[in-house]
């Protein structure tokens, strides 16, 4: 049996302390850190932090609207987030066209990105266009879903952005360098190393294998259906993760709903009725426009209600989760 659950927010605004008073504002990206928390970016140009061990909710880097480094740091309009390997949090600060670190001591710094634009190279000339999503794959590369460049980039760990797919605007599967995407949003890696993306404006679910092919794993045209993956149907899906089996988790942002998609080759309505708030069984829960999503320690979907300020756990029952070593639950775990 599944359950959803608010672990935090109220009503729309910027309220830090316990999660029965914190306001979250238009909340998007979330992930887990090393120790369990909770990671989230709302709109409020602010990342903060639920913490497990105590229920409280704690703003660790943003100011006001604008672009800083350092210990008061500023955003402008961030969305994506993760955790790479040493515990420092990765921002996609989407109309600064950057992506920052907020470091374990809370200084801010940005890793890659000048002005808006499109060029590969080192980090310091490199260029993005509303960056969205990022994700960190299984050699602790940040991987960049470039929305308004309609492209998949790569920032090395010694400091090279590059592209890895995306042409041009449109919709084309094969080769990496003939792909196309339409606004991808979400990145999330798999246990083989293959990026899944959320390819919003295409309403599909991509991904790109490790032989540099682009294929399309579900969707069809805009709309809502279960059903096999060939006619399957997704309304701007906007971010993925993929659990410890392999299935593929996505936040269906107009279709108030999350979805699965199987090893088996089934899209699923796994969580989500009409759009609203309700509490309870899977089968009566309501979310409105569900945006970021992450998988816990444990194996419990973590969603940011977007048009409900709030975040909510769905929780999984009799998860094997909790009995794995902690190391492989902190690699499961950066899957955003």
């Amino acid at each position: 049996m599944i359950f959803a659950q608010t672990i935090g927010g109220t009503t729309q605004g910027l309220v830090d302390g316990n999660v029965n008073i914190a306001k979250f504002y238009y909340p998007r990206g979330v992930c887990v850190d090393h120790e369990g928390n909770i990671i989230v970016v709302d709109m409020n140009n602010r990342v903060r932090r639920i913490s497990i061990s105590n229920g409280k909710v704690q703003t660790i880097a943003g100011s006001s609207h604008g672009f800083e480094d350092g210990k008061i740091a500023k955003f402008n309009n961030p969305h994506g987030v993760c955790v790479d390997p040493e515990g420092n949090i990765i921002v996609a600060d989407s109309d600064n066209h950057k992506i920052r670190k907020i470091m374990k001591d809370g200084y801010v710094q940005t890793i890659a990105g000048t002005a808006c634009g499109l060029e590969d190279g080192n980090v310091n000339v490199a260029k993005f266009n509303n960056p969205y999503g990022v994700c960190i794959d299984l050699e602790g590369n940040i991987i960049v879903a470039d929305c308004a460049n309609h492209k998949i980039r790569k920032i090395t760990k010694n400091g090279i952005v590059s592209t890895i797919a995306g042409t041009t605007l449109g919709y084309e599967d094969g080769n990496v360098s003939v792909a196309k995407f339409n606004s991808p949003h979400g990145v999330s890696v798999d246990r083989e190393g293959n990026i899944i993306i959320a390819d919003t404006n295409n309403h599909k679910i991509r991904q790109i294998m490790k032989n540099g092919t682009v294929s399309t794993i579900a969707g069809t045209t805009a709309g809502f259906e279960d059903y096999e993956i060939q006619v399957a149907k997704f309304n701007y899906p906007m971010a993925v993760c993929v659990d410890r089996e392999g299935i593929i988790f996505v936040s269906d942002h107009y279709n108030h709903k999350i979805r699965r998609i199987t090893k088996n080759g089934f899209v699923q309505t796994f969580a989500g009725s009409s759009k609203g708030f309700e509490e309870g069984n899977i089968n009566v829960v309501r979310f409105s426009q569900p945006f970021g999503i992450c998988i816990d320690h444990d194996g419990n979907i973590i969603v940011a209600d977007y048009d409900n300020h709030k975040i909510r756990k769905l929780t999984q029952l009799n998860t094997k989760a909790a009995s794995e070593p902690q190391s492989q639950k902190i690699n499961k775990a950066i899957l955003y």
